[in-house]
């Protein structure tokens, strides 16, 4: 990493743990509605791979998964999240 990158993946881990907390406040929880209707929208059939690109804390990737178990009955899919900061 140079220099750029290791500042934003120090800056990334400072924050990741409240990150989520802070979005849905500062949203009044519509980050959260919208990337659940998001998964719906999606439709998936049971089994399905999902990549989720710039994944960052994984919140759309989980509620991928919520919705195979919840509405498909599945435990057979999978999410594989890619993201610059680890």
């Amino acid at each position: 990493m140079d220099e750029k990158e290791e500042i934003m993946d120090s800056v990334y881990h400072q924050i990741a743990d409240i990150y989520d907390r802070v979005a849905a406040i500062s949203s009044l929880s519509m980050n959260t509605v919208w990337k659940k209707k998001f998964v719906h929208r999606m439709n998936a059939a049971p089994g399905a791979r999902m990549l989720d690109v710039a994944g960052g804390t994984c919140e759309i990737a989980k509620h991928y998964l919520e919705y195979q178990d919840n509405v498909n009955k599945d435990k057979t899919s999978s999410v594989h999240v890619v993201d610059l900061n680890t």
